[in-house]
């Protein structure tokens, strides 16, 4: 869970910190999809019906999804930067966030209930100061989602201080806050 030595470094340097794909979720997952659809295509094989062949062909479209995201995990790159000048998240499609333009943070890290439905919320919430000029491509919220990433919310939130020892940061809904 913790973010590539390599790379990134402890808070108390002011290198950047580079976070990437936690690799080691995909493979697992990855190795569970590929028994169970083998395991439905061996049954389909072993005992065809069309109860068979329908579970077989549902076990084979997580296998799909997997294959087309495999690019996604295996990139090597770095997905968020934080250093001196702001955080840089790729997947958003923005520019670098200065440090001066964030107002605060909020961390989630919590199990939500909707409908009947529950998930993992696990990020970061930035807000970012408001803007009267059109152009400015921020908007109000930034979620940085850390729940694919190689790094915990508190190693975030330690590297935010770092960064930004001025920053509030509202760790209410930190289930994980030590």
């Amino acid at each position: 869970m913790n973010a590539q030595k390599t790379s990134s470094t402890s808070a108390g340097s002011n290198r950047a910190i580079e976070i990437r794909y936690d690799r080691a979720n995909f493979f697992g997952i990855a190795a569970l999809l590929v028994v169970v659809a083998g395991g439905g295509i061996v049954w389909a094989l072993l005992a065809p019906s069309e109860r068979s062949m329908v579970l077989a062909a549902m076990g084979l479209v997580p296998l799909v999804v997997l294959i087309f995201q495999r690019r996604t995990y295996l990139d090597r790159t770095p997905v968020v930067i934080l250093d001196g000048k702001g955080i840089r998240d790729r997947r958003l499609g923005l520019p670098q966030i200065p440090w001066s333009r964030i107002d605060g943070a909020q961390v989630v890290n919590r199990v939500s209930v909707g409908g009947r439905w529950a998930y993992l919320s696990v990020g970061v919430r930035l807000h970012i100061e408001e803007s009267s000029d059109l152009s400015d491509p921020f908007p109000y919220d930034v979620y940085i989602d850390l729940a694919p990433l190689n790094m915990t919310v508190n190693e975030y939130v330690e590297h935010l201080r770092h960064f930004a020892p001025r920053l509030p940061i509202d760790q209410s809904e930190n289930n994980a806050a030590p």
